[in-house]
């Protein structure tokens, strides 16, 4: 019997894992068809001692039955409606090369808007049957955008100033008598209400973080998911609703976090300022370089705080790594390798190099002084054809710094990692927060060779050590997100510079955007 059941465990493995990773997703169901067979290799200790079943030892058939029941996790929350699809294969996921299947498939309805009828026949966002091409085909009267036009119905030029002077009469500077306060006279209102756009992963973070706040309230909370909202009204005892002009127009809010996907960025950040509200957007402001100055330009007229969540920027350990560098305790800065790297969480509808690289650009912003003046890069798309999820980019600094950005949504190992090289040591940053340390590296270098023997300097070699000089590993118990957090509150009160203010972080947004035209052109050199 235990022979039997140990056979049976790895397929159970498998599933459960595989179940948990669609926890993580919030959609799927993994099909045990496509599992993958390494998670269920059964570890051994250092004296070849089997170790101990990480999960349950049940039949292999349980997870499959619980499946075709309905059954669901309480992590899940309630089903959702035409949300259960399967995994598929890679191949099924990329489509045939030369065909219809091998584009992006467009989206049937909006992410963040209302379920429409074709969500029912399985056609919707998340629909994976990929087999029939109708599938493919953009409706003939697409939904209406959630946050209004899209980004090419914008008004620009004179019809763009006239929505910009509406929107600050609306809500926005009242003249010259704004006296006592950063924006205007608050009335001895002390605390600041926020609502938040985006209820998912990061979202239930910064909720958690914003109920630790002093003087701040989370008056709102919009999601579009029924199962995701009941879970915030559940756990946090906030008011939900489904409604994202519900946040950004209310009266009542000062100030709305925008928490959704990079490319719902722009429009729920451009309709919050038009409403005179200070705005906490997360990495990047948007997808283009001309939004963002779109959008910084509203906030300075509107006399609003525009604030992009580069999180890592408040992470006390790498401001350590920047006193380092200004105090050149590695000597002049010769070279910076960036990793980001890991495996899973895979975007939908953004490549690795909009999600991942604002971390790396700003960090590379922060700690050096040298703004980039041209970068390359190059990316693979493995698993979803034209988004890529491994990219690799090439910066080129004033001074004659350059800087590799590893990007990989594909990596079996997981860092965000730093290292700067200088010409008298190094310094090491990693940024996971239960991982946070810092190293400082000194170089020592033996003499040149000075025989010539055969024409080749002999030996041919030069000595060279670097040696752990100090690590640090105790950065305190604060979250560098509450930190960012705190930051916004003190820039909408006091007018902190904080460094990720809508100003500072446009520069990443136009390094960005030059990467970006890079990978679409096959790693061609573009001039930032």
């Amino acid at each position: 019997m235990a022979q039997g059941t140990g056979g049976a465990l790895p397929f159970a493995r498998s599933a459960i894992q595989g179940r948990q990773l669609a926890d993580l997703e919030g959609h799927r169901v993994p099909d045990p068809r496509y599992r993958l067979r390494p998670q269920g290799i059964q570890g051994r200790t250092g004296k070849g001692i089997p170790d101990p079943p990480r999960f349950p030892q049940v039949p292999a058939g349980a997870f499959r039955r619980q499946r075709l029941r309905g059954g669901r996790s309480a992590r899940e929350g309630p089903q959702t409606t035409g949300w259960k699809k399967p995994l598929r294969p890679l191949q099924d996921l990329r489509g045939p090369q030369g065909t219809a299947d091998h584009k992006v498939r467009p989206l049937k309805s909006h992410p963040l808007g209302k379920k429409t009828s074709q969500d029912k026949k399985g056609t919707g966002p998340f629909d994976h049957n990929a087999g029939n091409p109708q599938h493919l085909k953009p409706p003939r009267n697409p939904p209406a955008h959630p946050f209004g036009p899209t980004a090419r119905h914008i008004p620009r030029g004179p019809q763009k100033l006239k929505a910009i002077s509406q929107g600050s009469k609306a809500g926005g500077l009242q003249g010259k008598g704004n006296k006592g306060f950063l924006f205007g006279d608050r009335g001895g209102q002390a605390v600041m209400r926020f609502g938040v756009l985006g209820g998912g992963y990061w979202g239930k973070n910064i909720i958690r973080n914003l109920l630790k706040m002093p003087g701040v309230e989370v008056a709102l909370i919009c999601d579009p998911h029924r199962g995701t909202r009941e879970e915030i009204a559940r756990d946090f005892g906030l008011k939900v609703t489904g409604e994202p002009d519900a946040v950004l127009e209310a009266p009542g809010i000062d100030a709305v976090l925008i928490v959704t996907p990079p490319s719902l960025h722009y429009l729920p950040a451009k309709k919050a300022l038009l409403a005179g509200k200070h705005v906490f957007v997360e990495k990047p402001m948007a997808m283009d370089y001309a939004q963002g100055e779109e959008l910084l330009t509203l906030s300075e007229r509107q006399g609003k705080v525009l604030f992009v969540d580069e999180t890592f920027l408040y992470d006390p350990a790498l401001r350590l790594v920047k006193e380092l560098v200004q105090g050149e305790a590695i000597g002049p800065v010769r070279h910076v390798l960036s990793e980001r790297l890991g495996m899973g969480r895979i975007r939908c509808e953004s490549n690795v190099w909009w999600n991942s690289a604002p971390h790396d650009l700003s960090i590379i912003r922060f700690i050096l002084p040298g703004k980039v003046t041209s970068i390359t890069v190059k990316g693979n798309a493995f698993i979803q054809d034209g988004l890529e999820d491994v990219a690799m980019g090439l910066l080129e600094l004033q001074g004659g710094v350059t800087c590799f950005v590893h990007l990989s949504w594909c990596h079996p190992h997981s860092t965000a990692s730093l290292t700067v090289v200088g010409e008298k040591g190094a310094i090491f940053y990693e940024g996971r927060f239960k991982k946070r340390k810092v190293i400082l590296y000194r170089y020592q270098f033996g003499e040149k060779p000075r025989d010539i023997v055969w024409g080749i300097p002999s030996p041919n070699l030069i000595p060279a050590q670097a040696t752990e000089e100090r690590t640090w590993t105790d950065f305190g118990p604060t979250e560098p997100l509450y930190a960012s957090l705190e930051a916004f509150l003190r820039a909408i009160k006091e007018g902190f510079e904080a460094p990720s203010l809508g100003k500072y972080s446009l520069e990443t947004l136009r390094v960005l955007d030059a990467g970006h035209r890079s990978l679409k052109e096959g790693g061609i050199r573009v001039q930032v």
